[in-house]
């Protein structure tokens, strides 16, 4: 999981650095947790590059394809 830190050049980091370098570490799944936009996104690792499993804003409830029913 990785929390979006306050700030223009924290959030590039956040945003794009750190998930390429998720991806290069092939870390299976990924949570960004964005408090400013007030949205968790969950990726998966697809064969090239992450995919997009969910976006989930207050109220949604947030699932995981690696964790399976954990949440349930």
């Amino acid at each position: 999981m990785e929390i979006v830190s306050p700030g223009q050049e924290n959030r590039k980091r956040d945003l794009k650095d750190k998930r390429n370098a998720y991806a290069k570490a092939e870390d299976s799944e990924y949570w960004i947790i964005d408090p400013e936009e007030q949205v968790i996104t969950v990726l998966t690792r697809g064969a090239r590059a992450y995919k997009v499993h969910g976006e989930y804003k207050p109220g949604d409830r947030a699932t995981s394809k690696l964790l399976g029913g954990l949440f349930d």
